[in-house]
């Protein structure tokens, strides 16, 4: 997300926490930098499967 389209810092954590509850992984990188991704799981086969 560039910086011209910045979200407040209280609508930021809804938004993240919103990624969360839908399933996503959500990692905190640095000061206002996110990486958002489907959720890993391994299977009983040692498989990786995103949800």
């Amino acid at each position: 997300m560039s910086w011209r389209r910045r979200i407040g810092k209280e609508d930021e954590s809804l938004f993240f926490s919103g990624c969360e509850d839908a399933g996503l992984d959500v990692k905190h990188i640095g000061s206002r930098v996110y990486c958002i991704k489907p959720r890993e799981i391994t299977t009983q086969n040692n498989q990786i499967e995103f949800v």
